[in-house]
């Protein structure tokens, strides 16, 4: 049962993921003069998308406590992404 309810929170952890990589695109192409409206609308999903990413990964940390199962996934995220 552990093991489906981790892998379920994976693929909600990836989907997290991908809006945060959309976010990063939409920042790394910027063009103020067409994207100023944007930035506020994913300002405040910005903040809401990271808590979602927390929450998902604390659970699966507390489920899955077995150090050798676990990946280095939230020190390569928040690095990429913090």
């Amino acid at each position: 049962m552990a093991d489906q309810e981790i892998k379920d929170l994976k693929r909600a952890r990836g989907r997290v993921q991908a809006n945060l990589t959309r976010i990063q695109t939409f920042v790394q192409q910027y063009d103020e003069t067409r994207d100023v409206l944007n930035v506020k609308l994913r300002m405040g999903r910005l903040e809401e998308i990271w808590n979602k990413y927390e929450e998902i990964q604390d659970r699966i940390e507390s489920i899955d406590r077995d150090p050798s199962r676990r990946d280095d996934f939230r020190n390569d995220f928040e690095t990429k992404f913090y």
